[in-house]
């Protein structure tokens, strides 16, 4: 059973500017990841400031570090009632979208957040 999903990001701002107001996450515990702990699982010696989001049955936590990301193929893709509204807030707070068609003519839609994580965006129950 998955229990959160870790995203590595690399501004504290973005909690609020892209988690919670693009993609509607609400945090509900933060605290601070000890520089022993964070040297000893992920290399990091240093701490680590941590934030716990929700939203429905999903769990982020994400953990804040300047060190850059490689993101690769690597995504996520979220469900939203009203999916359009949230790409539009993304391109109007000039986060990176894309909006591809894909094989089957349909169109996909994406946004990354800062540091380069990229969401996959769908309309809840549009297989």
């Amino acid at each position: 059973m998955l229990r959160h999903i870790a995203i590595h990001i690399n501004n504290e701002e973005e909690i609020q500017k892209f988690y919670s107001e693009i993609l509607q996450f609400n945090e509900f515990h933060r605290f601070t990841l000890d520089k022993n702990v964070a040297d000893s699982v992920f290399g990091i010696n240093e701490p680590v400031l941590v934030a716990r989001m929700r939203q429905f049955n999903v769990e982020l936590e994400l953990l804040v570090h300047s060190q850059p990301i490689a993101t690769g193929l690597a995504h996520h893709a979220f469900e939203f009632w009203r999916m359009h509204e949230v790409f539009s807030k993304a391109e109007k707070m000039n986060y990176k979208t894309i909006k591809v068609a894909k094989e089957n003519g349909r169109m996909a839609f994406y946004v990354a957040d800062a540091a380069g994580n990229f969401f996959e965006l769908k309309e809840i129950n549009n297989f």
